[in-house]
């Protein structure tokens, strides 16, 4: 879902801006100091903030600020599936950081040409 809503922003800024359909990915993603247009990347970026989001609140209940949390937390699985789903993530995260790489690789190539 998060990679139809990427496409869809992408294809928004394309008609916003009169750009050609051979503009690649990376120039739409990177930051705007490397040249591009500093469009975030949701399937990156929201499961950054997810987790982060969670490890708040497992900090917040190995501190015993909530002792409600706490017990939630000690007495399921909840740490276990975000680890897991952390896991799953960052293999993402590792596939696509693979081909945008590339991709900025050549952008900014093109920019010192």
């Amino acid at each position: 879902m998060l990679v139809a809503l990427d496409r869809k922003s992408r294809k928004a800024v394309r008609r916003w801006l009169h750009m050609p359909h051979d503009v690649p990915v990376a120039a739409f993603h990177a930051q705007t100091a490397e040249g591009g247009l500093g469009l975030p990347e949701l399937a990156v970026q929201i499961p950054l903030m997810r987790s982060a989001r969670v490890e708040k609140l497992f900090d917040r209940a190995e501190q015993g600020f909530d002792p409600v949390l706490a017990a939630i937390v000690q007495t399921s699985n909840v740490y276990w599936l975000h680890y897991l789903a952390l896991i799953k993530f960052h293999s993402k995260l590792k596939y696509l950081n693979k081909c945008h790489m590339k991709q900025r690789h050549n952008l900014i190539n093109l920019q010192l040409q």
